[in-house]
């Protein structure tokens, strides 16, 4: 979902279609990564499971920002 959003970013010519594209398309492609993400850093930490899901998630988001 992520690719294909992507590359339908690229052939907009209206802003609803860069919506739509980047939006809609990219925005459940990577949520959909990131909720396995989630479930996976809970079961991988006992001790401090919060400290390890807040870098997780910032971790992403930041990701995210940067190109």
């Amino acid at each position: 979902m992520i690719v294909f959003g992507m590359v339908m970013t690229s052939f907009c010519k209206e802003y609803w279609q860069v919506l739509l594209a980047q939006g809609f398309l990219m925005g459940f492609g990577l949520g959909c990564l990131f909720t396995p993400l989630v479930a996976i850093m809970a079961t991988y930490f006992q001790k401090r499971r919060g400290i390890a899901m807040g870098v997780a998630s910032s971790g992403s988001a930041i990701g995210k920002l940067l190109p």
